[in-house]
């Protein structure tokens, strides 16, 4: 009941504004051997009449699998069940699939009216996945050093004497 109250009372304060949205998403992937489970977290965020930065997640959900058009689909219908018709831009990392996603959204957007401007800013690149990448791609060239630190350090701890004589080298 609770649950049912923060819905309706979320969707309240968001068709009431009558805004644009940001939207973003994860995916999130759960794989073994006997089942495939992934889910799906949409976010909006927006400025409200006060001023304020809300955002508020508008979906949390089962999908079927990570193909473009699907996550396109599912995006569509979360946006429709919230009432959100104008969206200025969707927030997403570099998988190949989320340009699948931002392609199709755009053009059912388009369609609604529901872009802001022509959608020239409709797909932003999320820095922080970016970022990630950058730093990652850079570790790999110090992948090697930073093993075998790892392993100095597990050696070191595997044993109270190993760690005993350590302690007494530094002490040196």
């Amino acid at each position: 009941m609770l649950l049912i109250c923060a819905y309706e009372l979320c969707l309240s304060l968001i068709n009431s504004q009558n805004l644009t949205y940001l939207i973003n998403f994860q995916l999130l992937k759960l794989n073994n051997q006997l089942l495939y489970l992934g889910y799906i977290t949409i976010t909006a965020h927006f400025i409200d009449r006060c001023w304020n930065y809300q955002k508020r997640i508008i979906s949390f959900t089962p999908i079927p699998n990570h193909k473009g058009l699907t996550i396109g689909k599912k995006v569509e219908e979360v946006l429709k069940e919230w009432g959100t018709r104008n969206v200025s831009t969707i927030t997403v990392d570099n998988a190949s699939s989320n340009d699948v996603v931002v392609g199709y959204l755009k053009k059912r957007l388009k369609i609604k009216n529901g872009l802001l401007g022509e959608g020239d800013h409709f797909h932003m690149r999320c820095v922080a996945h970016i970022l990630n990448l950058v730093v990652m791609d850079g570790l790999k060239d110090q992948d090697m050093p930073i093993v075998s630190i790892c392993n100095a350090v597990r050696f070191v701890r595997s044993s109270p004497q190993r760690a005993l004589k350590f302690k007494e080298c530094i002490e040196m």
